[in-house]
């Protein structure tokens, strides 16, 4: 995304690329902050200061995010930025799966986890097609798999029947 912005081309579809990412990045954080990290807190309380230190990396990805997005500044100048959100991001990430998946698995529920998915589903709204498309793009060719195969039925369905290709065209519309 950072090339992309830093071309100038496709402007308006890298912006909204962006803004779309942003809202995503918003929405797990909230999730998490609002949902799974107070349950994982209360049973595990160990993981607390790692859940402390990751809910503070938040405010300044979301400093970042508001940065990345800000229409006022002409996109190849918000270039440095997207890349110094992934940087952030990635130590964040591999922290959270190291550390605080596996605290999710051993204290929240199957059926409290299968609730929390279902309310990150519902806030995607219309931006699911898409969210999925980017969650099938980035996984693991096992992820992947895992994925399709764990998500409801009408989901895996119109996927392949209609949310593949749009993806596949909005894709091709920022990055190519």
């Amino acid at each position: 995304m950072a090339d992309a912005a830093e071309s100038g081309r496709r402007a308006e579809a890298v912006q909204e690329q962006i803004e779309l990412v942003i809202a995503v990045l918003h929405q797990h954080h909230h999730g998490e902050d609002e949902k799974l990290h107070p349950l994982v807190r209360d049973r595990e309380p160990s993981i607390g200061t790692i859940l402390d230190e990751l809910e503070k990396e938040h405010a300044l990805i979301q400093k970042l995010a508001d940065d990345a997005a800000d229409r006022t500044r002409p996109l190849p100048e918000r270039a440095p930025v997207i890349r110094e959100l992934l940087d952030v991001l990635r130590p964040h990430l591999a922290l959270e799966e190291a550390e605080v998946f596996p605290a999710i698995t051993r204290q929240v529920s199957q059926a409290e986890f299968e609730e929390f998915v279902k309310g990150e589903l519902k806030a995607a709204g219309r931006r699911l097609p898409v969210l999925f498309g980017m969650l099938l793009h980035y996984a693991l060719p096992g992820e992947r798999k895992r994925l399709l195969a764990d998500v409801p039925t009408p989901i895996a369905l119109l996927w392949k029947a209609f949310w593949r290709r749009g993806y596949e065209r909005r894709v091709a519309r920022v990055y190519r």
